[in-house]
């Protein structure tokens, strides 16, 4: 699942955000910010050295979609739109914005539904007899400083969260306990 680090709009925090394929694709899509220039206009546009040129403008984007024309001075056009371009990029921002705010809505809401099913798991019987078997396999003993008493049993992997091997289970004391899992923030 591809992830990418962006300022997260619901939080103004720049935090992780997972992808689906799908969504990456859109992604991709959305900041290409590609146009096809469905619609021009012969504009004149002022440049530093000639003056004016004549210039075919997409009114849509703001770009050029043309390179400098033989200038016809009996033409009367429009003058370049200096603000098509700021308009397009702010639109592109918008949907930008609200394609983020979906995708971390939809994560923090799976995020709710996976922590309230490992809450639950953690307090039924296949957790105890796993939780068990641990602390019995480690002698009871924190597998982190090897000198205190195990109280915790510590997931080293979450992909096979509810189903987990034995191996992916450590016995730890209180003290390691918390290293491993550091406030928020604390990094």
């Amino acid at each position: 699942m591809p992830r990418a680090l962006v300022e997260n709009p619901l939080t103004g925090r720049n935090e992780f955000l997972y992808l689906s394929d799908d969504e990456h694709e859109a992604y991709l899509e959305l900041i290409r910010q590609d146009c096809s220039h469905p619609t021009t206009e012969l504009r004149e546009r002022g440049v530093a050295k000639e003056g004016r040129q004549h210039v075919y403008q997409c009114t849509v984007c703001g770009l050029a979609a043309s390179r400098a024309i033989k200038r016809d001075d009996s033409l009367i056009l429009p003058q370049w739109d200096e603000y098509a371009r700021p308009k397009w990029q702010g639109v592109i921002a918008s949907r930008k914005r609200t394609f983020l705010t979906a995708v971390f809505e939809r994560q923090a809401e799976e995020d709710r539904r996976v922590s309230h099913e490992y809450e639950a798991y953690l307090l039924s019987d296949e957790w105890r007899t796993k939780r068990s078997l641990v602390l019995e396999r480690d002698g009871d003993l924190c597998q982190g400083c090897r000198q205190r008493p195990a109280t915790q049993v510590h997931h080293l992997t979450y992909e096979h969260m509810l189903d987990e091997f034995l191996f992916e289970l450590v016995s730890v004391c209180d003290e390691c306990h918390a290293r491993l899992h550091p406030p928020a923030g604390a990094l």
